[in-house]
């Protein structure tokens, strides 16, 4: 209001000064976020690594390729961090340029007018309360700016993940407490799938049928497409041909809650949390919600009492980070009792016994056909003792069913 022309100025010179530093810093700005997200990647990968693998890491003497991961990333993290902090800190700089350039340019220009330097006070003094007021904000803008620049390539990571899951149904439940439609039968029609980037299918033309009670075994060698193929009847891979039906019908997303309510998954590599023994089997439940009488018969079938009843706590005895405290047999038969507790009505066992003593594997075995009747038994394994109670035993090589037999049948082909 009290110069147009000073106003004018001010803005002229606060959009050149914002567009003029995204310009010259936009590109290094989102360099550094992506190499930030490199280095946090390897530094991570690095730590997470040589945690897993650390036994067979100190054994070899191969410490210094983890370490030098690490502190590859680290190195990444911070000369990136230190770029953009760097660009950041400059808008202060700028804008205090700005404005004394600015307060120069109006005296001058009113002195050439013919005002004399007294009678620009007023004006420069009010100006200069103005610009100490916007100053802070244009300094805000260009920050903001480059903090956004900078973080643009993992927010962009991050989209990539919540579209992905935008695109999952948004009415499934998994809650324990609510039941599915019980489990009829499961059947597979040409059902294939590729890998992304592989010239070579995985699965090729498989065809089956599983119906409730049967006990079903999967054999070969590794690679032959075993656990591939239970990802993708358990649907967490989509078949790339043929189909799958659940109970009769084409088995959609809408199904999917339903059909693995129903399912309990036992892998090589059991998954625990950092909690008791009582917490891992019922896996999460609160103790006000434990079945006691289960947990109990469970742990009986999984072969697990007399281990139980040795520790100091006993069912509340804390097992460590991924169940440290147990051998790799012990850790297999808390899934086992897992699987158990939750009463699924079908058991899905990818080699959930390799890691077993003979004499455990015996009485596993006893167990399952124990159960055979009532739950389906769907095992995956490499030895065929594993899979003498199963009525019927798919041999599969290259992703294909090269033979359908009982074990009988098997048996005598391997004679």
């Amino acid at each position: 209001w009290v110069s147009g022309f000073a106003l004018a100025l001010v803005l002229a010179i606060g959009v050149a000064m914002i567009v003029g530093y995204d310009k010259v810093f936009r590109y290094k700005i989102s360099r550094a976020g992506r190499t930030l997200n490199i280095g946090n990647e390897l530094t991570i990968r690095g730590i997470q690594e040589g945690a897993t693998g650390f036994k067979e890491i100190r054994i070899l003497g191969q410490e210094s390729y983890f370490l030098d991961q690490v502190q590859r990333g680290s190195w990444l993290v911070a000369n990136s961090n230190n770029l953009i902090l760097l660009i950041q800190a400059i808008p202060r700089y700028m804008v205090e340029v700005a404005i004394i350039s600015f307060i120069v340019s109006v005296v001058a220009i009113m002195v050439l007018q013919g005002h004399s330097i007294e009678s620009t006070y007023p004006i420069i003094g009010m100006l200069a309360v103005a610009l100490l007021r916007l100053a802070p904000i244009a300094n805000l803008i260009m920050t903001a700016i480059s903090s956004l620049r900078s973080n643009r390539p993992g927010i962009k990571l991050l989209r990539k993940e919540f579209d992905y899951l935008g695109s999952l149904p948004t009415h499934e439940n998994f809650e324990l407490t609510t039941n599915g439609s019980p489990f009829e039968s499961l059947e597979l029609k040409n059902v294939s799938f590729t890998y992304d980037n592989s010239p070579v299918p995985a699965l090729h033309n498989i065809t089956m049928s599983i119906v409730a009670g049967e006990s079903v075994g999967l054999v070969g060698a590794s690679g032959s497409g075993k656990t591939t193929l239970v990802d993708v009847f358990l649907g967490l891979l989509d078949n790339t041909s043929g189909e799958l039906f659940y109970n009769g019908s084409a088995l959609s997303s809408e199904d999917l809650p339903s059909w693995r309510r129903n399912v309990a998954y036992l892998p090589q590599e059991v998954f625990m949390i950092d909690d008791s023994f009582r917490n891992n089997i019922t896996f999460g439940a609160a103790n006000s919600d434990v079945n006691n009488e289960r947990l109990e018969k469970a742990l009986m079938q999984s072969q697990l009492s007399d281990l139980v009843s040795e520790l100091p706590n006993g069912v509340d005895t804390q097992l460590g980070e991924q169940g440290v405290r147990l051998s790799g047999g012990q850790r297999q038969r808390v899934a086992l009792a897992r699987a158990f507790y939750h009463q699924r009505e079908v058991l899905v066992l990818d080699e959930a016994t390799s890691a077993l003593d003979t004499a455990t594997e015996r009485e596993i075995v006893q167990e399952m056909q124990r159960l055979k009747g009532n739950v389906t038994m769907i095992v995956i394994a490499h030895r065929l003792s594993t899979l003498q109670h199963c009525d019927r035993i798919y041999k599969l090589e290259r992703g294909e069913i090269v033979e359908v037999g009982s074990y009988r049948d098997m048996i005598s082909d391997q004679k």
